[in-house]
């Protein structure tokens, strides 16, 4: 009688923690969705088609401090727009963008000349994108080492909580557990 009473008391407090500790881990948007198979990122959506990455994409960095936004056409071009509380601030020119798939069911989106703004503005300066030669990032679904002088590289993964299946993440930059997304703006 005495565990059936304590048990009614603690069930409602066990019931909010599970909840609140399952809302954690589907709020961690930054961390990229795997396959429970095989570890690495989910497959991109059965249906997803080159023409779902049209659109304007906006990623949040240091807190709401800035915002880059991709506006993605049809005919292989981008723009990139970034805007900071600092003194930081710019539009690009329209510049090319393609995309790769992988044998493991994403894909790579190459954005040339795209400046790397969610590290340091050192790296978000640089007029003609990538990363500085001596910069490695983490490729978010395998775990190797990647280095890009000229673009950057978003990858394109399935994920179960965005409305069309898919995200555009960052590598991961190397001694960091943090990467960023670019969300669809609708």
């Amino acid at each position: 009688m005495i565990k059936g009473k304590l048990f009614s008391k603690l069930h409602p407090l066990l019931f909010i923690l599970i909840t609140l500790w399952g809302l954690s881990l589907a709020c961690s948007s930054n961390a990229p969705q795997k396959n429970e198979t095989t570890g690495k990122c989910l497959p991109l959506p059965k249906e997803f088609s080159i023409s779902d990455l049209v659109g304007t994409w906006a990623a949040e960095y240091s807190g709401g401090d800035s915002i880059d936004k991709l506006q993605i056409r049809s005919d292989g071009t981008y723009k990139q727009l970034f805007s900071s509380t600092g003194e930081l601030n710019f539009e690009s020119d329209w510049q090319e963008w393609s995309l790769e798939y992988s044998q493991n069911g994403y894909a790579l989106l190459h954005l040339k000349g795209m400046r790397r703004c969610d590290g340091t503005l050192a790296q978000c300066n640089n007029p003609g994108g990538g990363l500085p030669e001596e910069d490695v990032v983490i490729n978010i679904c395998d775990g190797t080492p990647m280095h890009y002088a000229d673009e950057v590289i978003l990858f394109v993964i399935g994920s179960l909580s965005s409305p069309k299946g898919f995200r555009l993440i960052h590598a991961r930059a190397a001694g960091s557990e943090w990467n960023y997304s670019f969300q669809l703006e609708e």
